[in-house]
């Protein structure tokens, strides 16, 4: 192929041309999928504002499934105290570690259970004092929405900006704060992660870029550098994630990569 510009003449080779086509039809196809994003965005947004222009009355011929997803609703019956449940791991708002109660609702005049948010409550002195989360069988109203518009599930990056250029005595309470809230929940979860998919690996139960992402925050954590954030912060928190730390680092390609750099 030759291509002249004015009095220059281009002959890119072949596999020049198909590598900038198949670059080009990548960054088309990146651009269709953040319209395709946006356009998912916006009918979120217009479902939960149709939910919201109106409030239905649940009564024993209303299906759940027909409703919109984001439908407010009342309903009457009583509460099933019995078979309640508590969601760990679910911080506040503000990231402070605790529960959400969840309380079987039976409807009135309905065979039909609804499972009830009833709100959030804080992390006791252990997770063997639980919480008390007692409720009175008898008959009431209730009202809420079905759904809940999605949010973020950890936001430590936000936290930590906020501590630095703190003076020190303010850094110091901040990262304690940090340390007991969002640092130990975010640990947490990545442990139950990691249990969840075996207990070696993250993912595929092999070595994947996952646990060496891992491994490098752990190896951070553990360094000591951090101000005000214990070095035994994972061992007290997150035990499996030492071993998994122990485990991905002694791995032959993890070992020579840091003994390669070593000799550097």
């Amino acid at each position: 192929m030759r291509v002249a510009i004015g009095s220059r003449v281009f002959v890119p080779q072949a596999w020049a041309t198909l590598l900038t086509a198949v670059a080009v039809a990548a960054f088309v196809s990146l651009g269709w999928w953040q319209v395709g994003r946006a356009r998912e965005k916006q009918a979120l947004v217009e479902s939960f504002a149709r939910g919201t222009q109106t409030s239905v009355e649940l009564l024993t011929d209303v299906a759940i499934d027909d409703l919109p997803r984001y439908q407010h609703l009342r309903a009457e019956g009583r509460y099933e105290p019995a078979y309640q449940v508590l969601l760990d791991n679910m911080p506040s708002q503000s990231g402070r570690p605790g529960y959400r109660i969840l309380t079987p609702f039976r409807r009135q005049g309905s065979d039909r259970l609804l499972l009830v948010d009833r709100g959030w409550v804080p992390l006791g002195a252990s997770r063997e004092a639980l919480p008390a989360i007692g409720v009175t069988a008898e008959h009431r109203a209730v009202s809420g929405r079905l759904d809940q518009l999605p949010v973020p599930g950890v936001r430590v990056g936000a936290a930590t900006e906020e501590i630095i250029g703190l003076p020190e005595a303010s850094k110091k309470k901040a990262r304690e704060e940090l340390v007991a809230s969002h640092l130990t929940r975010y640990l947490d979860q990545l442990q139950a992660k990691l249990t969840a998919a075996g207990g070696e690996y993250f993912a595929d139960r092999r070595l994947t870029v996952a646990d060496l992402k891992v491994a490098m925050l752990i190896r951070w954590l553990r360094s000591g550098v951090l101000d005000h954030v214990p070095k035994d912060l994972v061992d007290t928190v997150a035990p499996q994630l030492v071993k998994h730390f122990e485990r991905v680092t002694s791995h032959p390609k993890v070992a020579e990569y840091y003994q390669r750099r070593k000799a550097v």
